[in-house]
């Protein structure tokens, strides 16, 4: 009795394990058939969607069916998003020109806008369900176009590897056709047909760009000359950057608090240069590739082998250099005024290394006094102070000597004058012991003409001044304006 039980309670164990089972996979069935009939219903109105952005195309105007700025241009975006039942869908439109091989190919073909295909992507993101449905259209010519004159602008992006980039903006920025854009097809092509012929050598400019891409460096402006019934060919190079970080050390290990700057050189993509107000750098956004790097410290040497770092695509590489410390020497600068030979306070100072037109700036203290520690070598010392006349001097500093400058500014010309000639009228003859008088805003003096028929007045800030001549009172007035520098000279004929 007793086995008979354990038999039918194993039975009942396996039949539920087999409704469970069964259960399980009805449901996941269902949830299937779901997905599914939920992803028809979005591709039906991807399917509306595109075919009403067609329909609108189809529309409109031979000369208006392309993009703004683009290439043909015309009324059209190129990225727009519209939501339908809490979805948003992106709606991509392109426009482009086509050359048809039934009246002969670029270049033996005199326009080759034979016609436009204009292609709508519409794309959503329902879960983890992404949607794409692509819809495309010919637009023929409405009436036969007069022969038109100019050249094409060729463009193809490829990546490092010799892959061709689908959808990299290309943008003509300068020119007399710009601004103009385009994307490039499958085949990483951009083709700018009929473009106005170039006014000045070069004066086409064109510039690349695509996600998460940067162009390589020598190849990041590219600039070109159109002429008639020419084509030119232009080839840009993208790829997924690195970055790199570098670190200037002393020989203990201490990063360098001192200016800094490194020298990248690449034999594909040129050289790039960085600097610091200290030895640490964090370069984002570099071009993949073996670089050299050349390491500059003030004040310090780099006296290690060739240092060559890869850079690879969406990695990070670091360096750290030891950089070992140049001899040093002392500059004692003192600055005084030239005229009353005092000190002059809080001089700027500009300390230029000839060898390397690295430059250091500081300001002179309280007592017109710098002294700073510099690496042996030859420098340009410049000193300014406002009021005075710049004055520049050379120096050489030598290991563990002072050297000693003394500066004696002259004042800066900040005074003008007035010159006042009393003359006859009839012979020209100078008038002597005339009085005149000059008034202005906190001014007012007078005085006799000389033997020579002339009176100065000088030291005047620079304004608008009144000159007046005495004749039974201060009469004739004349207005004077005052510049800095400069004398004016007014005349007296009676």
């Amino acid at each position: 009795m007793f086995g008979e039980k354990g038999f039918a309670f194993i039975d009942s164990i396996i039949a539920l394990t087999i409704l469970l089972v069964s259960v399980l996979a009805l449901t996941s069935l269902f949830v299937f058939a779901t997905n599914i009939s939920e992803n028809n219903k979005l591709k039906t109105i991807a399917v509306n969607l595109a075919g009403q952005k067609i329909e609108k195309i189809k529309s409109l105007q031979f000369s208006d069916v392309g993009l703004e700025n683009g290439n043909p241009p015309g009324l059209l975006q190129h990225n727009i998003s519209q939501t339908v039942n809490g979805i948003v869908f992106n709606i991509k439109t392109q426009v482009r020109w086509v050359d048809d091989a039934s009246d002969g190919l670029t270049p033996q073909d005199s326009d080759p806008r034979d016609y436009k295909q204009a292609t709508v992507d519409v794309s959503w993101q329902a879960g983890s369900l992404p949607g794409v449905f692509k819809l495309s259209t010919a637009i023929a010519k409405q009436s036969e176009d007069q022969i038109a004159q100019g050249g094409n602008i060729d463009v193809i992006v490829k990546d490092t590897a010799g892959a061709l980039l689908e959808d990299a903006k290309v943008d003509i920025t300068t020119g007399p056709s710009s601004p103009v854009n385009d994307w490039t097809d499958a085949a990483g092509k951009v083709f700018f047909a009929m473009l106005q012929a170039s006014n000045t050598v070069g004066d086409y400019s064109l510039t690349v760009s695509k996600s998460g891409y940067i162009v390589r460096p020598d190849l990041v402006l590219q600039t070109t000359t159109i002429a008639n019934g020419e084509t030119r060919s232009l080839e840009f190079i993208m790829a997924k950057p690195g970055s790199l970080s570098v670190t200037l050390v002393d020989p203990l290990g201490n990063t360098i608090q001192k200016q800094s700057k490194l020298t990248l050189n690449n034999p594909d993509s040129g050289q790039v240069k960085f600097n610091q107000p200290n030895g640490y750098f964090d370069i984002q956004q570099m071009f993949p590739g073996s670089w050299e790097v050349i390491p500059f410290a003030t004040s310090y040497d780099y006296t290690g082998a060739p240092i060559t770092v890869e850079i690879l695509p969406n990695n990070s590489a670091s360096l750290t250099i030891t950089m070992t410390p140049k001899p040093q020497g002392e500059l004692k600068l003192n600055v005084y005024d030239g005229v009353t030979g005092n000190k002059i306070p809080d001089d700027d100072v500009t300390i230029t290394d000839i060898a390397t037109s690295d430059a250091i700036t500081a300001k002179t203290d309280v007592n017109g006094m710098l002294d700073i520690p510099l690496a042996v070598g030859t420098y340009d010392i410049t000193i300014e102070k406002a009021g005075y006349v710049k004055q520049a001097k050379q120096a050489v500093i030598v290991d563990s000597t002072v050297t000693a400058l003394d500066f004696y500014l002259n004042p800066s010309v900040v005074f003008g004058s007035i010159l006042v000639k009393a003359k006859r009228r009839r012979n020209g003859k100078p008038r002597a012991n005339v009085w005149i008088r000059v008034v202005g805003q906190n001014y007012y003096k007078y005085a006799q003409t000389n033997s020579q028929g002339e009176v100065l007045f000088d030291n005047l800030t620079p304004g608008n001044y009144t000159v007046y001549r005495w004749r039974s009172g201060w009469r004739y007035p004349r207005s004077v304006k005052v510049t800095a520098g400069q004398q004016v000279v007014k005349v007296y004929k009676y």
